[in-house]
This record gives structure tokens, sequence and C-alpha cells, in this order.
């Protein structure tokens, strides 16, 4: 994964959080394959890999779509 790939995937990431939740969450890119995810109220950040952020997009964006069903009911 290039750089370019792993900033657009933090970005994903903290887009969809934010369309979720309705609160940022901060994932920066470290090196050698980490992200450094902070979540805002809690202090200690979690070290993960690329594999665990698109497990968590694929759940974020699945509640999207649920939520936007909801609305046009």
């Amino acid at each position: 994964m290039t750089i370019i790939e792993r900033e657009n995937l933090a970005q994903a990431y903290m887009s969809a959080w934010n369309a979720v939740k309705h609160r940022p969450v901060s994932v920066k890119v470290l090196p050698n394959g980490w992200f450094e995810k902070q979540h805002q109220g809690y202090g200690l950040a979690d070290k993960v890999r690329a594999s665990s952020l698109l497990e968590g997009l694929v759940t974020l964006t699945r509640r999207l779509e649920v939520k936007s069903k909801e609305v046009t009911a």
C-alpha cells in the first residue's frame, strides 16, 4: 500500500466515523504499515493495521446505508 493509499484509507475511516457517530476520530499514518487511531474524549490512542481500519470501514458504511434507508422511508 502506497503512502497515498494509506492516507486515503485514514481519511475515509475518519469521514465515515464522523458521519455515523457524529464525533471526530483522528487517524494518523505511522511507519511500517501502522495507523494510530485516537477517539475524541479518550486518553489513549490505538495502534492498528490497515486490515482493522478496513473492517471498521465496512461496518461504518453498512450503518450509513441503513441510516440512509431510514431517512427516506
